[in-house]
């Protein structure tokens, strides 16, 4: 079930490897190989989770929501239908609350209040 998803992650050699070798390998690898985007101590994982969100935090959740459809969407498009999507949808983004929040925020030079 994981196989398609690691094909478009993992260099196709990399995951012939995997696969046929079956071997257990570090978190570092696992980095390297681009399945991870930070390895923490166990002890430290609460402070940078927390760092995460506080990071999300400061955009709008209109655009986060809006963005992670649109990354699955354009996932397995063609370049040209990627570009046609994106183009129709940043205009409708452009038109919501947090987006005239953002440009304003911007405009006043400071930090914006999504609600």
């Amino acid at each position: 079930m994981i196989l398609p998803a690691l094909m478009r992650v993992i260099p196709h050699r990399q995951v012939i490897e995997m696969c046929f070798y079956a071997e257990r390998f570090p978190a570092t690898r696992a980095k390297e190989l681009g399945l991870l985007n930070h390895i923490v101590l166990a002890n430290e994982l609460d402070e940078a989770i927390e760092g995460v969100v506080a990071k999300l935090r400061l955009n709008s959740p209109t655009a986060l929501k809006i963005g992670r459809r649109a990354i699955n969407a354009v996932a397995d498009l063609a370049l040209g239908e990627a570009l046609d999507l994106t183009q129709t949808l940043l205009p409708i983004l452009a038109q919501s609350k947090h987006a005239k929040e953002g440009f304003r925020a911007f405009g006043e030079r400071r930090a914006p209040v999504w609600d």
